[in-house]
């Protein structure tokens, strides 16, 4: 399923984008493609994943991980004289909490194809569209022993158990606004783009985990994606 799932954000992600840059040809509503890079805060729906971490029945004593996490990432938009919108971005994020004893590391990256999106607003200077998008979302779940500076490399290697790792894929549907204000630049066509973007992300599948190649039951369920606000510079071209 999610294979198909995939190859049918793939198909889209191609579709749109051969669309988006015929129709920009002639288009005078919209100026060219936009290229932005993305820095904010993402707040992921890992509650479930917390109650694990601290977990006395389970005997798990792991420290817990926060709830607003810095993220990243970068985007390709294209508009089209019909005043639709065409966007695909790559975001991901990092986080780290630990005690004097055991280090909990949890990341993601989330790739997003853009189903469909309209542009309401489109000036000189001010721009704004939303879009609802399809994300597949990929995490990693690290819970290691804190190692001793000095320790040796064959100490460390014999110690079986020291580190667990597991991920979990899902896919969800977002929605996401952003809004542009766009400054002209000398000697140019182009323009710098500063804005500002909001996402919520809907999971319509459960978290599915593993390790290595063995598929583990009864899971934490997560909603990677949660909710982001960015901001955003990019560039017209």
């Amino acid at each position: 399923m999610k294979k198909i799932v995939f190859a049918l954000v793939l198909v889209a992600s191609l579709f749109q984008s051969v669309s988006a840059q015929k129709d920009s040809k002639d288009s005078t509503t919209f100026k060219k493609n936009q290229g932005h890079l993305y820095f904010g805060v993402q707040s992921p729906g890992i509650k479930e994943l917390n109650s694990f971490l601290n977990n006395s029945t389970l005997s798990n004593n792991y420290p817990v991980l926060g709830t607003n996490f810095f993220s990243a990432g970068v985007g390709f938009i294209q508009l089209t004289k019909k005043k639709f919108v065409s966007h695909q971005e790559l975001i991901a994020y990092n986080s780290t909490a630990s005690t004097d004893s055991v280090s909990v590391n949890f990341r993601n990256i989330c790739f997003s194809q853009s189903l469909l999106g309209y542009s309401y607003l489109n000036s000189k200077n001010f721009q704004s569209y939303s879009f609802l998008g399809l994300t597949y979302s990929y995490s990693t779940l690290k819970i290691n022993e804190n190692v001793m500076d000095g320790t040796s490399f064959n100490n460390y290697g014999s110690a079986v158990g020291n580190q667990l790792e597991m991920n979990t894929s899902s896919f969800l549907l977002n929605l996401t606004t952003q809004f542009n204000y766009l400054i002209n630049m000398r000697k140019s066509d182009d323009k710098f783009i500063i804005g500002l973007k909001g996402s919520y992300y809907f999971p319509f599948s459960k978290s599915t985990w593993e390790t290595g190649k063995t598929k583990l039951t009864e899971g934490p369920n997560i909603n990677a994606g949660g909710l982001s606000a960015h901001l955003t510079l990019g560039m017209t071209f």
